[in-house]
């Protein structure tokens, strides 16, 4: 009898332990993957909530790239690059792990043929939440891209990803020839429509941005040839 009641406390923790493994596994079953960002972006009425605080995150500020010649010496990568449908777009903490493939090297060291950028923007209960001006890359579009890069392995298998350099002045759509981007203009702080403003490169507030990006844009041409659209 007493080794019963010697044992008894023991088999108790032991039952208990296997009912909550059974309860875990049947609480997975039914956790949904809400990672993947194509998924939310097929939700209707999304709104963009743009925040302006890249200065707590580890972004450049627009006076910290006042120059072209800046803009371009702080990036440890310029680079051509297409999101396709078959690239992965990971949701992570208030950001996007966008996977692209690199079209053409204009400066750094890039030898891969696909690389994986850290987008500052995410979607959460019906709204894009972005840092700064930026804006999502659109799927099947070109870019010239300014980047960051990050060694760290934990990723996609690569020794390095990559953040934008700054939130607005970092990321212009083109085609293999023309830039054709442009910046959305606007004009008060406040939630934007997603339909209305998906296509646009920035969402730049601030007038004085907003003419550098279209002076960079410009300069840009120089890189790849032909001219402005």
């Amino acid at each position: 009898m007493r080794k019963i009641v010697t044992f008894l406390p023991y088999f108790c923790m032991l039952l208990a332990f296997i009912i909550s493994i059974f309860r875990g596994v049947n609480t997975c079953k039914g956790w949904n993957d809400d990672t993947q960002l194509r998924d939310h972006l097929k939700e209707g009425n999304l709104t963009v909530e743009p925040s302006d605080s890249e200065e707590d995150i580890s972004f450049l500020l627009p006076e910290e790239v006042s120059s072209f010649e800046q803009l371009c010496g702080t990036a440890d990568a310029i680079v051509r690059l297409k999101v396709t449908a078959n690239n992965e777009r990971t949701m992570y903490t208030e950001c996007t792990l966008t996977t692209a493939e690199v079209l053409e090297v204009y400066q750094g060291n890039v030898s891969g043929k696909t690389l994986s950028i850290f987008e500052p923007a995410y979607i959460d209960k019906h709204s894009v939440w972005t840092v700064g001006a930026y804006q999502l890359m659109e799927d099947n579009k070109e870019y010239i891209v300014f980047l960051r890069e990050i060694q760290c392995s934990l990723y996609n298998g690569q020794k390095s990803v990559y953040l934008p350099t700054t939130t607005a002045l970092s990321k212009y759509q083109c085609t293999q020839n023309r830039v054709t981007g442009k910046a959305y203009k606007r004009k008060e702080d406040k939630e934007l429509n997603f339909n209305e403003v998906y296509s646009y490169d920035a969402l730049i507030l601030d007038k004085q941005i907003l003419d550098l990006y279209q002076i960079y844009q410009k300069q840009i041409q120089t890189l790849i040839g032909g001219g402005h659209e």
